[in-house]
């Protein structure tokens, strides 16, 4: 019985590993590597306020004192404000649309829909 578990155990792992070598990008991979980055861009909401996406991962929003962090993974980008309020959108073309939550204080689970236009 082992035997026949290892011999499974051993034909499992050489077809990954035949998956790990192909040579084509996923559908997802090559969608990523399409998407330019939004390092050095402005959005803004509808309202007025914007969001700068600087170098080294950072945020500066147009009018508060905070700052934060921003991350891109393809066309999704997640980003807060000083820790307070995440923000997770997907960008398409010059728009980004998405959620915002609370980070701390009251009603953290509760998503609020939010849409930004590129401004540069």
């Amino acid at each position: 019985m082992r035997f026949l578990i290892f011999c499974c155990l051993g034909l499992l792992l050489a077809a990954c590993n035949g998956l790990s070598g192909q040579t084509q990008p996923s559908r997802a991979s090559a969608r990523a590597q399409e998407q330019p980055t939004i390092e050095g861009t402005t959005w803004a909401w509808s309202e007025g306020r914007s969001v700068q996406f600087l170098t080294g991962g950072r945020v500066r929003f147009s009018n508060y004192a905070y700052g934060g962090y921003w991350q891109q993974h393809g066309d999704s980008v997640m980003f807060d404000q000083n820790g307070v309020m995440l923000f997770d959108v997907v960008i398409a073309g010059n728009v980004m649309s998405g959620t915002w939550r609370k980070l701390k204080g009251d009603d953290t689970r509760s998503t609020f829909p939010t849409y930004l236009r590129k401004t540069d």
